[in-house]
């Protein structure tokens, strides 16, 4: 139960960063709902409704209170005939109006009171004081058709009364003649017979007595409330519309938002990259720290800051996992061998492995970082030895490579610049020269840090793989690509490699566990800081642990 509860927790909390994520999708859509619900509000032509309430009689003299009930289904019978076509067509012919009657109706709405006979008329109409004048005319029109046909079926019954009692004055007119010449049981047989006529006769002429005149039998109905004019419009209701409108905009929104999300290749959280990684670990998660400052080392920029906590957690993690996958401690005779990579360009990995390379440096380790990236070496840059001769130089003419090691003025630390450009990169890193030189500069430090080039850009990073002990990935958020961490991760494994874990480069602020602000007030540098190569070791040392001595 507890794990069904947590894993509830967890994808509420996934949902809430998806919302958060694309909180501007949302956004946008709710105020599209509500513009479009705001414009057809303001555009739509005004729609006025009138009601009028008919109530509906018996066709008698009688009325309900004298204890004649109209039933239900005559009531159910008589919304029908008032919304029928021949009362519209008498409707168009009082107000002289221009549409069939199958259009007319399509405005008039006939609606029974619950538990009542009352009929309520419901017009709407473009003009009010044209809905009232329908509806009221529906309300006459209808009592009038009703009338008329009642006295038709009236003045049909009277006739057919009078047809009946002449019918019978005939037949007794018969019979009393025939008496007159008859005798015995015959007579008597007439005698019955008349007797019979008389009494067929007595009840026509009581039937016909009640029927009086038609137009005064004939009641119907009355109109109980007529409609009165309207002079603000049913329709459109602009707060109405936009509180809908924006409802839903707002629904359509987070929907487009989880419907991006999913389909959305960007790296933007851990699980995700932890996917594709199939399980790796992600090591560290380095927050935003750009802008004017991209290109500079942040920790020694900004020491305190939390980018720089950051790039120090992720060295404690770098740490603990050569220890583990080694087997040898860090200080040792040989040292550990680590490259920083990435699957495309401009996703951070010079930058984690400059920081990563302080990092380490402060807390006691002698630290080569070796700009590997020879078609872009960047690195060298960053540490300000660029154009300095380096790796491919050594490499090219057999050098010795200790002459090129340089110190940048931060104790602990020195680098191997990437050195001049050469037209085959990939074979020089290929060559047995190569691997010599790897594990020269190993014997000579605690931890080497190779800058390689992007994993799917060129095979360069390839032919170093499988000459040292930890693989790092980079990956920066919202910018690297799940599918080219993925093909990165294959194409390690395809030379024998091993992805040992990854960092999660350039989050935001609120992401981060570096961000609650549990920092001395003064992080930041007030000057521009002097180019590395420049800087005295003094000032670097102040900050520094010395290194152990090699055995």
């Amino acid at each position: 139960m507890g794990v069904a509860v947590e894993g509830d927790v967890v994808d509420l909390r996934a949902q809430a960063v998806t919302l958060r994520r694309r909180w501007r999708t949302i956004a946008l859509m709710t105020l599209l709902g509500l513009t479009a619900a705001l414009a057809l509000a303001y555009t739509q032509t005004p729609k006025y409704i009138a009601r009028a309430d008919v109530l509906v009689d018996p066709l008698s003299s009688q009325t309900p209170s004298n204890g004649v009930v109209v039933p239900s289904e005559e009531v159910s019978t008589q919304l029908q005939v008032l919304g029928s076509e021949p009362v519209a067509e008498q409707v168009i012919d009082e107000l002289r109006l221009t549409e069939s009657p199958s259009e007319l109706l399509q405005t008039v709405t006939v609606i029974p009171v619950e538990a009542t006979r009352v009929l309520t008329i419901e017009v709407t109409r473009t003009e009010a004081q044209e809905a009232a004048d329908v509806a009221n005319a529906f309300a006459d029109e209808y009592l009038i058709f009703r009338q008329e046909r009642a006295v038709e079926q009236a003045e049909a019954q009277q006739l057919a009364f009078d047809e009946e009692f002449a019918a019978l004055q005939d037949e007794l007119a018969s019979v009393t003649s025939e008496i007159q010449n008859a005798s015995g049981s015959a007579r008597e047989s007439l005698v019955a017979s008349k007797n019979s006529i008389l009494i067929q006769l007595t009840q026509v002429a009581a039937q016909t007595s009640t029927l009086g005149s038609p137009v005064d039998t004939v009641r119907g109905g009355e109109v109980l409330r007529p409609a009165t004019r309207s002079d603000s419009p049913a329709a459109p209701r602009p707060i109405r519309l936009g509180v809908l409108g924006a409802v839903i905009g707002l629904l359509l929104g987070i929907g487009l938002a989880f419907v991006r999300d999913r389909v959305d290749d960007a790296v933007r959280d851990e699980d995700r990259l932890r996917e594709v990684l199939d399980g790796r670990p992600v090591l560290g998660h380095i927050p935003r720290w750009g802008g004017s400052r991209s290109g500079r080392i942040a920790t020694l920029i900004e020491p305190h800051s939390p980018v720089s906590e950051a790039y120090r957690a992720l060295s404690t993690n770098v740490r603990f996992l050569l220890a583990a996958s080694t087997r040898r401690t860090l200080g040792a005779s040989e040292g550990s061998t680590l490259m920083v990579s990435s699957a495309e360009a401009s996703e951070g990995k010079t930058s984690v492995a400059a920081n990563l390379a302080v990092a380490a440096a402060r807390v006691g380790l002698d630290v080569i970082v070796v700009d590997a990236d020879l078609r872009h070496p960047m690195l060298s840059e960053m540490f300000g030895v660029g154009g300095s001769a380096g790796l491919s130089d050594v490499l090219a003419t057999g050098r010795s490579v200790h002459e090129h090691v340089l110190d940048v003025g931060i104790a602990n630390l020195r680098v191997l610049p990437g050195g001049s450009v050469p037209p085959n990169p990939a074979e020089l890193l290929a060559s047995p020269g190569a691997h010599q030189l790897l594990n020269l500069l190993r014997q000579d430090c605690d931890l080497l840090i190779l800058d390689s080039a992007p994993i799917l850009r060129v095979a360069d990073s390839l032919e170093l793989v499988t000459h040292v002990d930890l693989v790092l990935l980079v990956a920066r958020n919202a910018v690297s690509r799940l599918r080219n961490v993925s093909a990165a991760v294959g194409r390690v494994k395809q030379v024998g490699g091993v992805i040992s874990g990854a960092v999660f480069n350039d989050v935001a602020a609120r992401a981060s566990s570096f961000s609650d602000g549990y920092h001395p007030p003064s992080t930041r540098s007030n000057t521009r800081p002097a180019p590395l190569a420049r800087l005295g070791t003094g000032a670097a040392e102040e900050q520094s642990v010395a290194p152990r001595e090699r055995t």
